[in-house]
């Protein structure tokens, strides 16, 4: 399987969002109050073009001879500064197709995110990874991850 990581153009946003609704669907059957609004692909995409166009995010894509079959996004946060560092980045989304998994493409993506990360001055990576999402929890700590707090949730009635 032949497949290259590319970064993704501000006017190429719109061909991963049928992805991207893939990836949301894939979540919100994990994690039920994961769930993106009904334009949901419409804010996401504005809100990586926002990103993207001021210097603080990217995307990547793992793209065959076909189809794009998996993409990973991050955005460089400034921490207030009484913290150390005072650039973070944050990985906010990584999909790759079922049938593309465990064939390294995660891991490509990662390092293509990480390095663009690195240019940008960031010493210190963020994610949030689900704990009903085990492929996602044992990925990230292939990737040297490891958990340094907990966050809950509480659903009011």
């Amino acid at each position: 399987m032949r497949t290259a990581i590319e970064p993704v153009a501000i006017d190429e946003l719109a061909t991963v969002l049928p992805l991207w609704r893939e990836a949301m669907e894939y979540h919100a059957r994990l994690v039920p109050f994961f769930r993106p609004a009904g334009r949901g692909e419409l804010a996401w995409q504005k809100y990586i073009a926002v990103s993207m166009a001021k210097g603080e995010g990217m995307l990547f894509v793992a793209r065959t001879a076909r189809e794009t079959v998996g993409f990973i996004c991050g955005q460089v946060q400034s921490l207030p500064p009484v913290f150390v560092p005072g650039r973070l980045g944050y990985i906010s989304d990584l999909y790759v197709k079922p049938p593309y998994r465990r064939h390294g493409l995660g891991r490509l993506l990662y390092l293509a995110l990480s390095d663009w990360f690195r240019q940008k001055g960031v010493t210190a990576l963020d994610i949030h990874v689900y704990l009903a999402n085990p492929e996602g929890v044992a990925f990230w700590r292939k990737m040297g991850f490891s958990p340094y707090a907990e966050k809950r949730r509480c659903e009011l009635g």
